[in-house]
């Protein structure tokens, strides 16, 4: 095998010179710091740039590039055409891949994963056994952790958190200080933002937004131009109700489908047990909706 550079020693560490040209690097140049050989492949036209820094078991292969004053460390790998640059670091288990980019002060670590086109940057951080891929963008001050899922062109940022088993996609939002946890699932072009929950099993999709200080939980599933915001908590049920109008305080009315129609009730009442009835009537051909609750549309 042909060696495509050669290590001399500095400090603790070996400065790695380019023996011939390859990709953008002449023979001769000189590049970054590794701590063995292990740690920048021979093979292909991955390379570490003059300030960057790769050190422990991590590796870097395939055509990726570490630049700046990048660190890659601990079990990490960089590879396929990733680009680690600026100020950015990838550590632990974690694995940066495919064309994703890691830049400015982002840190990706743990046992998360980054690949397709997805890029993390600012002062973003993918931790824990978080998922970002395709054509997600984490940045600002935002954090993905747990086993959370970002991927499509959905955009997280500002000061947003998604962990728990919590999936965002498509071309949804969260940003502000809003988040998303457990289970919940915001795709579509659904925005979540300012100090809003998200979490249980509910689902927020379509252009339907979440803001404020509202929390949507447990089965509810906000949709279509549906808007919950103000201190909206709207309740854990188990059971799912989808949720198509405007909601902006617990006074409010909810108006829902379910069996293809559309119904009113209080915000205020249990939806979890006014959902069994309707369903209860439904069955039985019963038509009382209008009195129970007020209005059937």
């Amino acid at each position: 095998m042909e060696m495509k550079y050669k290590t001399v020693p500095e400090g603790n560490m070996l400065r790695i010179i380019a023996l011939k040209d390859f990709s953008d690097v002449k023979k001769g140049q000189l590049g970054g710091l590794i701590e063995k050989e292990d740690n920048l492949s021979q093979i292909g036209d991955c390379w570490i740039y003059r300030k960057a820094k790769v050190w422990g078991n991590a590796q870097v292969y395939h055509s990726a590039q570490v630049s700046g004053n990048a660190k890659v460390y601990g079990n990490a790998r960089v590879y396929g055409k990733a680009n680690v640059y600026e100020n950015a670091e990838i550590f632990g288990n974690a694995e940066v891949y495919g064309k994703a980019g890691v830049f400015e002060e982002a840190k990706v670590f743990g046992n998360a994963e980054v690949w397709d086109n997805a890029q993390v940057h600012d002062n973003a951080w993918v931790n824990g056994n978080a998922y970002v891929w395709e054509n997600a963008k984490i940045y600002g001050h935002a954090i993905i952790f747990n086993n959370a899922r970002v991927y499509g062109g959905a955009r997280i940022y500002e000061n947003a958190r998604v962990s728990g088993f919590a999936q965002v996609s498509e071309n949804a939002q969260v940003f502000g200080s809003a988040e998303v946890y457990e289970a919940a699932w915001v795709l579509g072009s659904a925005e979540v933002y300012g100090d809003a929950r998200v979490c249980g099993r509910a689902e927020v999709f379509r252009v339907a937004r979440v803001c404020d200080n509202a929390e949507v939980r447990g089965g509810a599933c906000v949709c279509g131009h549906a808007t919950i915001c103000g201190d909206v908590k709207l309740p854990n049920t188990t059971r799912k109700y989808h949720i198509t109008t405007f909601i902006k305080n617990n006074e409010d009315y909810v108006v829902f489908f379910i069996k293809r129609k559309f119904h009113i009730i209080s915000l205020s009442s249990n939806i979890e047990e006014d959902i069994s009835i309707i369903e209860e009537n439904y069955l039985k051909n019963i038509q009382t909706i209008r009195q129970i609750y007020g209005e059937e549309i």
